[in-house]
């Protein structure tokens, strides 16, 4: 007698609308209506470069203006039409890089990341080496044949 399995497929939700869409020159936020009535956020394409090292500089240069750091990320942030706390992170980037805070620096992280990558290329190189040697012990060996 031959059993059967019964099959279960996941439902497929499909968009149906967009929602909530900002000005043309600022970065939006869409939300998704599902045919489940959940709603899923579509993240914005990358901060161009030069308005976040703009919005930076600004935060810095008025810092004393503020109580602290977050109030004033939130104020630019507003105004510049992107998230504070994205804006938050390159400003204490930014004060570390120039040694005013503790942490680690751009440079050093991206030669850290640099020198990880390539510990982790060389360790693949020495496991590959290591199997076709193996390998080729194996062939080689007179009680094999």
């Amino acid at each position: 007698m031959q059993q059967t399995r019964s099959i279960r497929y996941k439902k497929c939700y499909t968009p149906t609308m967009r929602v909530e869409s900002r000005g043309v020159n600022r970065p939006r936020i869409d939300a998704v209506a599902f045919e489940s009535g959940r709603k899923m956020l579509i993240m914005p394409k990358r901060i161009p470069e030069e308005t976040k090292q703009r919005a930076i500089r600004l935060v810095l240069d008025h810092l004393d203006d503020y109580p602290n750091l977050t109030t004033a990320c939130e104020s630019v942030a507003k105004a510049a039409g992107f998230v504070a706390e994205s804006l938050r992170r390159g400003v204490r980037q930014a004060q570390v890089d120039a040694g005013d805070c503790a942490g680690v620096s751009s440079s050093e992280s991206e030669r850290i990341r640099r020198l990880e990558r390539e510990n982790r290329e060389l360790r693949e190189t020495n496991a590959i080496q290591r199997d076709a040697a193996l390998f080729f012990a194996g062939e080689l060996d007179p009680r094999r044949r």
